[in-house]
């Protein structure tokens, strides 16, 4: 069932039946539609659900979603797109990140990563084109972090935003 419409049994297949069953169908077809927000005047934005979970409402921009990874100690972890744009992490010890699940190649995504004691033991980090002042990059973050010349934190919080257009193939970097 649906608060915008619902299906009754009208028409059905290969039986006659009246205009005035029609009209309601096609009535309840329409206050389904009177339902949705607007379109006038928003080009470019979106369809979403409100904070209460009663009504669809149009905005300029998508909330954020948070991926909490905790504290990674050691192995791999994957940063994945689909689990959200926002990921927070806090480095307990050596690990590797790794990323997936990026958008089809049309779309430009791009994911924020909140790194607590990033610089108190060693990230390896994936194929990124870390993009230095100069707008050349580089693929290896040392490099980066000297040509910002900054470092991770070894007992504080960076932010590092991540994009690709390609759905992962090219992905970029940049320390915020």
């Amino acid at each position: 069932m649906s608060e915008y419409y619902t299906h009754t049994t009208y028409p059905a297949p290969g039986v006659a039946g009246a205009s005035s069953a029609m009209r309601a169908e096609l009535d309840a077809i329409t206050t389904g539609f009177d339902l949705l927000p607007a379109i006038a005047g928003k080009e470019h934005q979106v369809v979403k659900v409100n904070s209460a979970g009663s009504a669809l409402e149009s905005s300029k921009t998508l909330q954020s979603i948070q991926k909490v990874h905790g504290t990674i100690s050691s192995g791999t972890e994957n940063f994945a797109y689909s689990d959200g744009n926002y990921h927070t992490v806090t480095n307990g010890g050596a690990f590797t990140i790794t990323t997936s699940a990026w958008p089809t190649t049309t779309l430009l995504a791009w994911m924020t990563l909140k790194i607590t004691n990033g610089g108190a033991f060693t990230i390896t980090w994936p194929t990124i084109n870390w993009v230095k002042p100069d707008g050349s990059t580089t693929t290896t973050f040392a490099t980066y972090m000297t040509a910002i010349f900054t470092t991770l934190q070894t007992s504080g919080v960076n932010f590092i935003v991540l994009w690709s257009d390609n759905a992962g193939t090219t992905i970029y970097g940049k320390m915020v």
